[in-house]
């Protein structure tokens, strides 16, 4: 079962993170993807008919799992509307300010520096990347960004809650370390609590190494047949108390590579199959 985090007012982004994810787990997001139809009529096709329906349902869910996780307090001052995705960029507007101001600390943190000539412009970029990737919360790298590149700079990301990664053909690593940057155990993804990977062909690590991720609820592997070890361990099993679900393909998770068949063991609970339609099956 996937759980939604109540939004209390100063998590939204966080918040709106797991309604989407969870929404789209469970195939209920077609009313925030989709517009309304024209009510039915007389004359309306049997597919217009079906498509209405499954229009009508997902818009329902969507909104009781949307009203549902709203302290009451909040709701004050939102459009009374039965369309979900109204009700949504309504809350957008309202949390906008937010995330503007997120983006104005990271350039003030960068406009701030300056080159010293002393560790040389490569340790000088990678720094200036380093200090803008620790305060981020959500990252979502996809070919439509342009990205381009065969890994993500670790950076430790202290504030990561979110990485999302899809359709990146040229993606082999998630996260490439390097090694003038913090390396512990403990810093990076510290606070992830999202990590989805779909449509990767070439992605081979997510990291190269065992870590520890204490606050991971939900992680979500699909199409991304060349990934053959997760980042666990022993270790990793005892500090994974928050994990609910791991979502993938059962060839897939039966073909990954274990350090311990224990460590398998502990982690089988949580994998809840991802059924492929024929038009995605490769």
């Amino acid at each position: 079962m996937i759980t939604i985090e109540i939004l209390i007012g100063n998590n939204y982004n966080e918040w709106k993170k797991h309604m989407d994810f969870a929404l789209g787990i469970v195939d209920s997001n077609m009313a925030l993807r989709e517009a309304k139809l024209a009510d039915l009529i007389d004359t309306s096709t049997a597919v217009e008919k079906d498509h209405f329906t499954k229009w009508e349902r997902s818009n329902r869910l969507s909104l009781l799992a949307i009203w549902g996780t709203i302290l009451e307090h909040l709701m004050s001052g939102l459009p009374e509307t039965t369309a979900g995705s109204l009700f949504l960029n309504a809350m957008a507007e309202r949390y906008k300010v937010n995330k503007n101001a997120q983006a104005r600390t990271l350039m003030s943190i960068l406009s701030g520096m300056s080159y010293n000539n002393a560790d040389g412009v490569r340790a000088y970029i990678l720094g200036m990347i380093g200090n803008a990737l620790r305060e981020l919360q959500d990252i979502k790298v996809d070919d439509k960004n342009g990205f381009a590149a065969d890994y993500i700079p670790n950076s430790s990301f202290y504030s990561l809650q979110s990485l999302e990664a899809m359709d990146c053909e040229s993606l082999k690593e998630v996260i490439g370390e390097t090694s003038n940057l913090v390396s512990d155990n403990f810093g990076i993804f510290s606070r992830l609590k999202i990590l989805s990977l779909s449509n990767l062909p070439n992605l081979k690590s997510i990291i190269g190494r065992a870590l520890t991720f204490p606050s991971l609820t939900n992680l979500w592997v699909k199409k991304c047949p060349n990934l053959r070890k997760l980042p666990f361990d022993s270790n990793s099993a005892r500090s994974t108390s928050n994990l609910r679900t791991i979502r993938g393909e059962t060839d897939w998770w039966e073909g990954l590579e274990w350090d311990d068949e224990t460590t398998k063991h502990i982690f089988s609970p949580y994998l809840e199959e991802i059924i492929m339609r024929r038009n995605e099956r490769g």
